[in-house]
């Protein structure tokens, strides 16, 4: 990476701080680390709580390690800031090290987003369609785009896996600092509550700002503590915004737009009431057409449901904002295609077998309502839930399933340091009061391989939950699995 050597007065502006040690030289600082395990000489070294460890706890170690400049947000034992005094090093006291994370980012990475134009979508379902809807629009349209997401990061045909939906502050603020090397004038962004709530996106002014939908989910151990928890952070998305995108059809919308008006955000809404649509059927893809009134012509997608079609209003309200032209919209919107939503492994007339990232009860009702359209003989459902995360998920899944479903095959899905046979059993638990024919296969892809075996002519094979992932989370590692990779290898036997 370029020098990106920074004087420590430029690195803390804009950040409200009381110096602890005696020492406050204008230092020159080579690197901005949060991360114990990569501290090195002459950086700054924030202290962050985290859910497993607290680096506060660890401070002696990074004195000695070659930090020069720390940042706390707890009181500090006299004897460690002795141990900097004759060091030469300078602690720095904030009252969110998150937060002046962020900011450092910023600083250390020279205020990236200051020429470009930033969207953030945030909702519990339709971030990543919407996302790759804008994006395809704005590539349509010749602009110069990248986006960051739940799939990774893409800019100038170029792919980044991220740990998170919406990565670190520092990580943002260097995925900005490339792509405006790179001459990238636009960035579509997921904004996930998590971020929200741990300041990732703090600092950053967003030019648009997108609230698709809220219901349930995200609620439990290291997530959020209850659903106004989770609502609150959410709306977060429009304390530093320009203009905003609402959905007037949402239950909260009273309150979201009581939100904007407070924040003194411009805002426009949406709805999908009373829109009408034609189903299209083609060799390839289930699809929607409909009108919108900011265009002209009908829209076509290559994908079905009301859900998608309200992802595709907001995408061509926030272009119409930019000024994008109906052409590149309508263009674009006619072949998107978003990894892991509603991708089609095959269609034909034996059956057609689709993967779907839809992870709780919402996702998976929308899904399978949408594709009953179409007229398939059965719609067989292979899913799991994930394991550390919202027990509610798993329950309402089962009964989406039950209720809607001809068929299931119950299985893994991420169990992370749970037994799968324990979330295999809540999910029959719901799904068994409504269903009666469905199927336990603990392991994914013999799961797979037993619906396509299985399958009867007509039928609508969905493997869903876990969308684009390329791996399988059990117990501390990451092995790679692919729902995609393994109904192909299935296929081509």
């Amino acid at each position: 990476m370029d020098d990106l050597r920074i004087r420590q007065t430029e690195l803390i502006k804009n950040l409200e701080y009381d110096v602890l040690s005696s020492n406050f030289d204008d230092i020159l600082i080579e690197q901005l680390i949060y991360d114990t395990r990569k501290v090195c000489q002459n950086c700054a070294f924030v202290c962050i709580k985290g859910v497993n460890f607290d680096s506060h706890s660890d401070i002696e170690a990074i004195i000695n390690s070659g930090a020069k400049l720390i940042f706390v947000e707890e009181n500090i034992d006299k004897k460690i800031i002795d141990i900097a005094n004759n060091k030469n090093i300078i602690i720095i006291s904030v009252k969110n090290t998150r937060k002046a994370l962020s900011i450092l980012s910023i600083n250390f990475f020279r205020q990236p987003l200051k020429d470009m134009i930033i969207i953030g979508i945030t909702g519990t379902k339709g971030k990543t369609t919407t996302a790759y809807m804008i994006r395809d629009i704005l590539k349509a349209a010749n602009k110069k785009v990248g986006i960051i997401g739940t799939v990774g990061c893409e800019y100038n045909d170029e792919f980044f896996y991220t740990n998170n939906t919406t990565p670190e502050s520092y990580v943002l603020q260097e995925f900005f600092y490339k792509m405006r090397k790179a001459e990238v004038k636009y960035v579509v962004m997921e904004v996930s509550s998590q971020s929200l709530m741990l300041d990732r996106v703090y600092g950053i002014c967003f030019d648009y700002a997108v609230f698709t939908n809220i219901s349930h989910d995200h609620i439990g151990k290291n997530e959020h503590t209850d659903f106004d928890d989770y609502f609150n952070n959410k709306l977060k998305i429009f304390d530093n915004c320009k203009f905003a995108v609402i959905n007037s059809d949402d239950l909260m919308f009273d309150k979201i737009k009581k939100y904007c008006i407070e924040k003194n955000v411009k805002y426009k809404t949406f709805s999908i009431k009373g829109i009408n649509k034609k189903l299209l059927n083609t060799e390839t893809t289930y699809g929607v057409e409909f009108e919108f009134d900011l265009l002209n012509n009908s829209i076509k997608i290559p994908m079905p449901g009301f859900h998608n079609i309200q992802n595709s209003i907001i995408a061509i309200m926030v272009a119409k904002e930019i000024g994008i032209d109906d052409n590149s919209i309508l263009t674009a919107l006619s072949s998107v295609n978003v990894p892991g939503r509603v991708e089609i492994i095959k269609k034909s007339d034996d059956f057609t077998i689709l993967v779907d990232y839809a992870h709780n009860e919402v996702g998976t009702t929308a899904l399978i309502n949408s594709l009953r359209e179409y007229n398939p003989n059965r719609i067989v459902v292979v899913f799991g839930s994930g394991g550390n995360r919202d027990v509610e998920r798993r329950y309402g899944m089962g009964d989406a399933v039950g209720e809607l479903a001809d068929f299931a095959v119950i299985t893994a899905d991420n169990s992370r340091f749970e037994k799968t046979m324990d979330i295999i059993n809540q999910i029959v638990e719901a799904l068994s009061k409504k269903m009666k024919n469905y199927k336990i296969l603990e392991d994914r892809r013999e799961a797979i391989e037993y619906a396509i075996r299985e399958h009867k002519k007509g039928d609508v094979i969905c493997v869903i939950g876990k969308g684009h992932e390329d791996y399988n989370d059990f117990m501390g590692h990451k092995y790679h699995f692919s729902d995609r990779e393994e109904i192909l290898k299935i296929l081509n036997g």
